[in-house]
């Protein structure tokens, strides 16, 4: 009250303190806006009518809940049965943003929360660039960067999925851009490992995140990505790469040769097969192998090695 100039009585502290719920924040906050009050209706004197009239005025009731607090609570009451919930999704349901994030993580929210298929609330803080803000608050309070959930099963395999996965997984939209996206520059800013999930057992990760990124890279057909990728990687350990990427390239060449091939083959062609080539080039720098571990062709799996092909430099 001193620093904000404002006279306050013994009573307008008591009232103050009271509804401020022990938080120092809370208290400065009620403060400004009960200064408002005071300075419009009494004369700028905070005393304890002064002070519980203001406060009744903006809804903060006997126990210091504000109208966010009680619909945060009878979401949780009503909407999830009681929890627990993620805080995403508490936001949602009371249909806020950056308040009720920052206030939740104030209260000692679980900044590595999941939801109930095991997605982490970093995951959803990263699924925008307009939900940054949110994911470095996150991070500042010690969220997991490859916090992994199994995204799908196929066959007996999990995929397991971090936020680096999730985001390279994002269509580029339209025609394939050389460009890191947002997400995932922001991903591999932070520190994200390429190598932690990708498909193993449901009981554990293999670290074979790579194998999957890198795959995810041919199907953007670019370069700057696949070394983006094999650099952040580097030096740590990880499950054996296999073919799969040159596989997703190779379905990318056909298709753009199929296209070429109906528009006439014109001249805007080249500069995707460069790309092509140049994403090729990339991924067996980064090691990724031309043949089936064991089945150098691939015709006992009725695949097709990327070996066998002459398209590729």
């Amino acid at each position: 009250a001193q620093i904000l100039g404002v006279e306050i009585t013994k009573d307008g502290m008591a009232e103050l303190a009271c509804r401020a719920r022990g938080t120092p924040r809370i208290a400065n906050r009620i403060l400004k806006r009960v200064r408002d009050f005071a300075e419009v209706r009494a004369d700028g004197v905070i005393d304890g009518g002064v002070a519980s009239a203001a406060l009744e005025m903006l809804e903060v009731d006997s126990l210091g809940l504000d109208g966010l607090d009680r619909a945060i609570l009878e979401a949780i009451i009503t909407k999830f049965g009681g929890g627990p919930v993620g805080i995403e999704s508490i936001a949602a349901a009371v249909s806020e943003d950056k308040d009720t994030l920052d206030y939740l993580l104030a209260k000692g929210a679980d900044p590595n929360g999941r939801e109930k298929n095991g997605r982490s609330v970093l995951h959803a803080a990263m699924s925008s660039p307009s939900k940054f803000w949110f994911a470095e608050k996150l991070l500042a309070k010690g969220a997991d960067i490859n916090a992994a959930y199994i995204r799908m099963y196929y066959g007996r395999q999990a995929m397991w999925e971090t936020p680096l996965l999730e985001a390279l997984r994002e269509s580029p939209g339209g025609e394939p851009k050389p460009q890191v996206s947002e997400r995932v520059a922001f991903a591999l800013a932070r520190g994200a490992d390429p190598a932690v999930g990708g498909y193993g057992p449901k009981a554990g990760q293999q670290r074979a995140g790579l194998d999957e990124a890198l795959s995810l890279a041919a199907r953007q057909m670019s370069p700057e990505l696949v070394d983006r990728l094999a650099q952040a990687a580097a030096g740590k350990p990880r499950a054996p790469l296999t073919t799969a990427a040159l596989s997703s390239l190779l379905r990318q060449w056909n298709e753009v040769e199929n296209r070429a091939d109906a528009q006439a083959k014109g001249a805007q062609w080249d500069d995707l097969r460069a790309r092509v080539r140049a994403t090729a080039e990339r991924l067996l720098a980064a090691g990724v192998p031309m043949a089936y571990s064991g089945n150098a062709t691939g015709e006992s799996t009725d695949q097709i090695a990327p070996l066998s092909l002459p398209w590729l430099p």
